[in-house]
């Protein structure tokens, strides 16, 4: 027998419930891991880096508050969401891009803030002095992080429509390795001009 989600209908409303009601609490749970994880890390900061760090290193714990900030403002707005989503009548189908995106954009930003962080102190434990070492880490990070968000679109385009040839599913794959591709020529570029390789 078909079920709801193999036929393209919404699912009944206790299942709607169910789902709404896991998403509050994922993104409940995210609220719980930012605060805990800015208030950690602003108690032992002075424990884990010298008194005197270089800028990379201040940038990166920047950036790592910076997205754990957005991912708690997303958490929290996306609770109010799921809140006013129990009582609302629209069917599933309008409101299952916006379920996905009250979820997947802080879990996002919370995970990229840990890896920035993670980063910094990784930096810091081998003492990694090179310039050009410190760029290629960067540009890791960004194109994971833009990788990331494209192969999700990328992946619920296959997953909404699994057979034939979907234009959006083709652009998604093609846009996802554009930007491995363009990441990595960007930082070997950087790497290469710091290292006077084309001087």
């Amino acid at each position: 027998m078909t079920d709801a989600k193999s036929r393209g209908q919404d699912p009944t409303p206790e299942a709607l419930q169910e789902s709404i009601k896991s998403g509050f609490e994922s993104v409940k749970h995210l609220t719980t891991l930012n605060a805990g994880s800015i208030v950690l890390i602003a108690t032992f900061l002075r424990d884990i880096f010298p008194p005197t760090i270089d800028e990379l290193l201040k940038w990166l714990i920047a950036l790592s508050f910076l997205f754990f900030a957005i991912s708690l403002a997303g958490a929290a707005i996306a609770m109010w969401y799921f809140s006013v989503m129990v009582r609302s009548w629209r069917p599933f189908q309008q409101i299952r891009g916006r379920y996905r995106t009250a979820i997947a954009a802080p879990s996002f930003c919370f995970v990229y803030g840990l890896c920035c962080f993670g980063m910094a102190v990784l930096i810091n434990l081998f003492k990694v002095k090179s310039l050009t070492t410190k760029i290629w880490l960067i540009d890791l990070l960004a194109v994971i992080f833009v990788g990331c968000i494209t192969a999700y679109f990328a992946y619920y385009a296959y997953k909404d429509d699994p057979q034939g040839t979907s234009k959006a599913r083709r652009f998604a794959v093609s846009t996802t390795l554009m930007v491995v591709l363009v990441g990595l020529i960007g930082g070997f570029v950087l790497v290469s001009n710091q290292a006077g390789i084309f001087r």
